[in-house]
């Protein structure tokens, strides 16, 4: 009994020092970023530019495209489940993406939108 008992006492004892020589650790520091020349800068593009929007936008994707003007004029029908005063406030959370790229988003509220999405999903 009593070996055990040291044993455990040996094991707390360098799990505790493994705890702290881990804090002292000294913090990494950065490499140093080498050096930029300056190189010519490419005569200016005509390509349009994404508008600045209040939302996230990752570049290289469909939301880009839509911010520039790829899909204005397309209409989205989106199904949902917000009545009443919910929907209204999802329109105006959608006005300003509507506003950016021009796409129209058409909301189909519905309390019963889990029902009526199986449905349409296994026709």
């Amino acid at each position: 009994m009593k070996s055990r008992k040291t044993l455990w006492v040996v094991t707390t004892v360098l799990i505790l020092a493994a705890m702290i020589l881990s804090a002292c650790q000294p913090a990494a520091t950065p490499s140093p970023e080498p050096e930029v020349t300056a190189e010519p800068q490419p005569a200016e593009t005509t390509e349009p530019t994404t508008p600045e929007v209040d939302f996230a936008v990752r570049p290289g994707g469909f939301l880009e495209q839509a911010l520039n003007g790829d899909f204005s004029g397309t209409t989205v029908v989106v199904d949902g489940p917000f009545t009443d005063e919910d929907e209204v406030k999802f329109m105006e959370s959608v006005k300003a993406f509507e506003d950016a790229t021009g796409i129209d988003v058409q909301y189909i509220g519905n309390k019963e939108f889990e029902t009526t999405i199986s449905i349409r999903v296994e026709a």
